[in-house]
């Protein structure tokens, strides 16, 4: 092992120590959830008594976990922009007594941009689950911390550098993490030069890529998105060229013996684990619509574990991966948590039930209340008496052009009934419409041809909704129809979600979009 390997081994040990404290912490906490949560709770309440919203609703006066889900609402985001607005033109102790440093805008559209605001309390919430993952998972595969490693990293994409007085964005993941962290981060990872800065989608993947394949010690690689990935190698395929002339420029002392070797790898679909034949782990989104694009790129590295992120959402998180047989585990210490089952109870996380699915409500140091994120998970077991989960899809997702409140997650079950056997590329089911008539189209790209009968299979499924088979009744929408996409399915998708604003290392896979008219963005034709 050279000299170097040992200091990134040494620097990959240390980090892992450092988060000892809080991997202990969560460990301890996991066997006594209910007292852990309770204790949270009542320390943010207290602390946040006297900022604007803990006086509107009489945060001293609450004494139980009972009074809190009584007196509290539950609560969306529209709800909070009122008190955004007034912390975005500089006013203090709005929704906690602490100062908001930075507005971290959620993934969507710019017209649905939603500003989340950050403390130092919420930072430390989310280092609170990050730390006990990252000690994890080097205890569990250890050659994940004898080399470097590549943590997603963006095109900036900013609508804007500030809401009012206060700034927009993080730059990358590790600004979640602690100054101890970030030091022991910055000397392990494999970062392209001002490749945030870059605006340009093409000089974006040239960069990374020229990066990336210099880094031949590469041991781990956490993203968010598969596609994002995949997308990444499927690109050095196309502009291997352009990538070589780049690593020329950016690493002159390792670029020739380097670009010899990988012309000596060649091109085809599994070199990447001879491009970086240390590579242990990848993480990523393995659940609900990002499930297809994983396996397509396990398929990419057969041999590399793929590990699946828990459940984070730009408000709170989650949950996240703890050992190897379970689910990712609920987040236990970073956030008070609610789970409202479909009959509407809202139970506390020793009270879920395995095999059930709830949506999940959040309480937050950075000052949103039972606040609801319209994400459905199902309960897979417990490690103590902290529940394991399996993330379903959003709840908010629902497409009503015409009363058919259409929903992903029915969606979702739809396509892996009819294409369970069918190797496809990309799918999803959208609004569309031709001339006076309006319908659903499902897009999709399929290596094999469909049967003739899948769009009558698709328009009964889809009728099994009320809504939409009333729709259709009353002639508001004529049936389903299939759009057959020629080539480059998910790039036509993540050009025209770039188009509208969203960045592109957390553009996710739906299976259904709101959006109509994908017909004049895709190849292909309607079978």
């Amino acid at each position: 092992m050279s000299s170097k390997n040992v200091m990134f081994k040494l620097a990959n040990k240390l980090w892992q120590f450092s988060n000892f404290p809080l991997n202990k912490k969560y460990g301890d906490a996991i066997s006594k959830s209910e007292e852990v949560q309770r204790k949270y709770l009542f320390r943010l309440l207290q602390a946040n008594t006297k900022s604007a919203y803990g006086k509107n609703w009489n945060f001293s006066s609450i004494s139980s976990v009972k009074k809190f889900q009584e007196r509290i609402p539950l609560t969306k985001y529209d709800d909070y922009e009122p008190y955004i607005n007034r912390i975005s033109k500089g006013e203090k102790a709005v929704l906690t007594n602490e100062k908001v440093f930075l507005f971290e805008p959620s993934s969507g559209s710019i017209s649905s941009c939603k500003f989340i605001p950050y403390t130092r309390s919420l930072r430390r919430e989310f280092h609170s689950a990050i730390a006990p993952w990252i000690f994890s998972l080097y205890r569990m595969i250890p050659k994940a911390g004898e080399g470097r490693a590549y943590w997603s990293i963006s095109p900036r994409n900013r609508i804007q550098n500030k809401h009012g007085v206060i700034p927009v964005g993080f730059d990358r993941d590790a600004s979640y993490l602690n100054v101890i962290s970030r030091r022991f981060f910055s000397y392990i990872s494999v970062e392209p030069d001002n490749v945030t800065s870059l605006n340009d989608i093409a000089g974006f993947r040239n960069q990374t890529l020229a990066c990336l394949l210099s880094a031949e010690d590469l041991t781990l690689i956490s993203i968010w998105s598969p596609s994002f990935l995949k997308i990444l190698l499927d690109w050095y395929f196309e502009h291997d060229n352009e990538i070589f002339d780049l690593m020329k420029k950016r690493y002159p002392k390792i670029a020739h013996q380097r670009i010899s070797d990988l012309k000596e790898i060649g091109k085809e679909q599994t070199v990447f684990e001879k491009i970086w034949p240390q590579l242990k782990v990848i993480s990523c989104w393995t659940d609900a619509t990002s499930q297809n694009e994983a396996r397509r790129l396990k398929e990419y590295f057969p041999n590399t574990y793929i590990q699946g992120k828990g459940l984070v959402a730009t408000e709170a998180f989650v949950s996240f991966p703890y050992a190897v047989e379970y689910d990712p585990v609920l987040a236990i210490t970073s956030h008070f948590f609610e789970f409202m089952s479909e009959d509407g109870d809202c139970l506390l996380p020793h009270q879920v039930q395995k095999d059930h699915s709830y949506s999940v409500i959040v309480t937050t140091g950075g000052g949103f209340y039972r606040y609801q994120l319209e994400d459905q998970v199902l309960v897979t077991g417990f490690i103590g008496n902290t529940p394991t989960l399996r993330f379903l899809g959003k709840l908010g997702n629902i497409s009503d052009k015409y009363g058919e409140k259409i929903n992903s997650l029915h969606v979702a079950r739809i396509i892996k009934s009819l294409f369970n056997h069918y190797n496809f590329n990309f799918c999803m089911l959208a609004p569309d419409s031709s001339a006076d008539k309006r319908f659903y189209t499902l897009y999709i790209e399929s290596e094999i041809p469909l049967s003739k009968q899948i769009a009558n299979s698709l328009e009964c499924k889809l009728r099994e909704n009320y809504n939409y088979r009333y729709c259709v009744e009353l002639g508001q929408l004529e049936p389903a129809r299939i759009f057959r996409i020629a080539k480059d399915g998910y790039r036509t998708y993540e050009a025209r979600c770039l188009e509208r604003g969203q960045k592109q290392g957390n553009i996710k896979l739906t299976y259904l979009s709101t959006l109509d008219r994908w017909s004049d963005y895709f190849q292909g034709e309607y079978e």
